[in-house]
């Protein structure tokens, strides 16, 4: 008879998630995932399968746990460039406080998206979301007379692309003043 299972699956998620996003996926040796998640080996591949398909449903939880707050963040009716500044500031912070960790999103993307097309594929609905997200915020600013953008499309991927940038420059210790200094930059382009 087969025993019931003695972990909550989401709880055990999370751990994953966070093993991955501290070590990456290639650096993630079974045993040391194993003892982050608390479960044994027959538990892993009975719940979640393979490694790969661990690091999916992690980066998926990744995923829907940030995407909501970022684009209600983003797309408020009172954001506007305050919402862009917020989220910058907010982003350098995190990269900058210990545990020094970038986003999930992006580590993946430049770790396995490049040949790992189901990776790729939850990077890039991330990225979709972020720049509606940015487009939502810029037409806020307009509305309000706070920014003044000719294509706001194209800011939006601006915006997008300056903030997966940030991933990278975090992982090499760029002070929080640096990092700030994106943000600083792009809302002073494109300030009404």
């Amino acid at each position: 008879m087969a025993r019931a299972k003695e972990f909550d699956r989401e709880v055990v998620l999370e751990r994953a998630m966070n093993f991955f996003w501290s070590q990456g996926y290639e650096a993630a040796s079974m045993r040391d995932l194993l003892d982050a998640m608390q479960i044994g080996r027959q538990s892993l591949y009975d719940t979640f399968g393979d490694k790969h398909s661990l690091f999916l449903a992690s980066l998926t939880h990744y995923y829907e746990m940030g995407v909501g707050s970022v684009l209600a963040q983003l797309s408020a009716p009172e954001g506007g460039l305050a919402a862009i500044e917020d989220y910058f500031d907010g982003m350098a912070c995190r990269m900058t406080t210990k545990p020094y960790r970038s986003c999930l999103l992006i580590n993946s993307a430049i770790e396995l998206a490049p040949h790992d097309p189901e990776v790729a594929a939850i990077v890039n609905r991330f990225v979709k979301k972020l720049r509606k997200g940015f487009a939502k915020a810029l037409e806020v600013a307009e509305s309000k007379g706070e920014a003044r953008v000719d294509d706001t499309d194209a800011v939006a991927w601006h915006l997008t692309n300056s903030a997966m940038g940030l991933g990278p420059m975090s992982k090499a210790r760029v002070p929080y003043k640096d990092l700030k200094l994106v943000s600083e930059q792009i809302l002073k382009n494109i300030r009404a």
